[in-house]
């Protein structure tokens, strides 16, 4: 068995590549913590032709090309296989581990399991190790997720299905590209949206123009539906077979992540938490959790 001196972790989703570097031979942070503040980290964009060069330059520059071990969630194969074939040039005797389902130690609740994204299920592993469960967990990318975990009668940890919502960016586009006139771009609406950031809670007044107004829409939408959901969720959670409440209603920890979650953060109007790089941290957890099994630091 051969030992590894580092865990890099990656999320392949549909705009962005989001890494994670962990030293695998210190001990882990506490799970509690969610900051991340111990690990260097990293997101690539897919607008850069360049991004599998930066990405394997960044982690050599980490490691100083030291073993390694990489743990990947994918949802976009086709980049995962090139990232592979770089990552084996580039660091010879690295591992590489690309997840399905069967390896994630959570039941899965759906109608069909092997459908069900794996950023989706390891981002849900992570959350349920660090909040109490039953937790909701909002992905917010490309599309934003709201997954629901909670447990079976024995006391394992279940993976209850959810909703996925159109994400901010790809709402502002597909009404821009219908408006006739449209000309405000989208890294003027991004201007806006770290503004939205950076004074939370502020409440939403009627727009003055159609830039304004989609913004406004999406924003809303985005926001009421998680919030809606949320509350959904936890009638779910309080009410018995015929829907009838039973006592006093508990309410879920709800949990952001994503590249989006600050701006979505900013705007909620219920008690939530922020993680940021969830499927990240989940995948450290589960390079540990295997190497924990086998004795060892595995290559």
């Amino acid at each position: 068995m051969t030992c590894v001196d580092w865990y890099v972790a990656v999320d392949v989703g549909n705009t962005a590549i989001k890494v994670v570097i962990a030293d695998a031979v210190q001990n882990a942070p506490e799970q509690s913590d969610c900051n991340n503040s111990g690990y260097p980290q990293q997101t690539f964009l897919w607008e850069d032709p360049a991004w599998i060069d930066s990405l394997c330059g960044w982690v050599h520059h980490q490691t100083g090309g030291a073993s390694s071990s990489w743990w990947i969630a994918t949802v976009n194969h086709a980049a995962s296989g090139r990232l592979h074939q770089s990552v084996a040039a580039t660091f010879p005797d690295a591992a590489w581990m690309e997840l399905c389902h069967q390896q994630v130690p959570m039941k899965v609740d759906v109608d069909f399991p092997d459908r069900l994204g794996i950023d989706r299920l390891v981002g849900a592993y992570a959350a349920s190790l660090r909040f109490p469960v039953p937790v909701i967990v909002v992905d917010a990318g490309s599309a934003v997720t709201v997954d629901w975990v909670g447990n079976d009668p024995s006391g394992q940890r279940v993976f209850g299905g959810g909703a996925i919502l159109p994400g901010i960016r790809l709402q502002h586009a597909a009404l821009a590209s219908g408006t006739e006139g449209l000309r405000r771009t989208l890294h003027d609406l991004q201007d806006q949206d770290r503004q939205v950031e950076s004074r939370p809670n502020t409440p939403f007044a009627p727009a003055k123009n159609t830039v304004d107004a989609i913004r406004l829409g999406v924003l809303a939408a985005v926001a009421g539906g998680i919030e809606r959901l949320t509350d959904d969720y936890a009638l779910r959670l309080n009410s018995d077979g015929d829907g009838e409440i039973r006592g006093q209603i508990a309410t879920p920890q709800l949990v952001l992540t994503g590249g989006d979650s600050p701006l979505i953060s900013a705007l909620l109007r219920v008690p939530h938490r922020c993680a940021a790089n969830l499927v990240c941290l989940g995948l450290l957890d589960l390079a540990r959790r295997q190497c924990q099994k086998a004795g060892g630091r595995l290559k």
